[in-house]
């Protein structure tokens, strides 16, 4: 397995919230496709629009998330 597929795989496993389901990635996507999943992403578990219970999930999934920016 590649790196890239191994970082999309801690990805989508950091996504388990029915509400978050959009978010994940099949295959490994173009870096255009990313970077929009992710903005959207960001929006909607920032800590300071959804509060504190989704602090965790972003501190995950965004190191992950850049690296994935920077390899695709």
């Amino acid at each position: 397995m590649t790196h890239i597929a191994q970082l999309l795989e801690r990805y989508n496993r950091l996504l388990i919230d029915p509400n978050l389901s959009d978010f994940k990635i099949q295959g490994i996507p173009g870096r255009d496709e990313f970077r929009k999943k992710y903005k959207k992403l960001v929006l909607r578990i920032h800590p300071d629009k959804a509060g504190k219970d989704k602090e965790e999930l972003f501190k995950t999934i965004f190191p992950i998330c850049e690296e994935l920016m920077e390899k695709l």
